[in-house]
């Protein structure tokens, strides 16, 4: 599957992502890009794309928002 490139305009100047890369921290310091790649029962993983970082589109009844119902569901 070939992955489409979108790169971001105005990269971070290497110097400001040497000192980031220094002493990262988990959820402090993230990638300028991510991955984004369909998924359907009739084609399977599709259509993959590196874009620039930014929010995720979720639908609303996705199992996520729905967490403390099947935890109680469960029980």
């Amino acid at each position: 599957m070939a992955i489409v490139r979108k790169p971001i305009s105005n990269p971070l100047p290497a110097e400001e992502r040497k000192a980031l890369l220094a002493e990262p921290g988990f959820g402090r310091v993230f990638t300028e890009h991510m991955v984004q790649i369909s998924w359907d029962t009739a084609r399977g993983w599709h259509d993959a794309e590196l874009v620039p970082y930014g929010p995720l589109s979720l639908d609303a009844a996705t199992a996520v928002f729905h967490y403390a119902q099947e935890i109680f569901e469960g029980l």
